[in-house]
């Protein structure tokens, strides 16, 4: 099941090899902002992701330096 949303994943980002991940909890979303080059998938659209259900929550994966 998480083989369509790594693919779906990596066809948005191409090249890029991501070498640290973060998952941000609430009041932490604005760190994002500080993104350079930001690649911005909705959940909405990554087959098989798990969909945000807290208000507030921009519900989507960044990518970016």
């Amino acid at each position: 099941m998480l083989e369509g949303s790594f693919e779906y994943i990596q066809q948005k980002i191409g090249d890029i090899i991501p070498d640290t991940a973060v998952i941000l909890g609430s009041g932490l979303g604005g760190l994002v902002d500080s993104l350079a080059d930001a690649i911005v998938i909705p959940y909405r659209d990554i087959p098989n992701f798990p969909q945000t259900t807290v208000a507030g929550h921009s519900g989507c994966f960044y990518v970016g330096r």
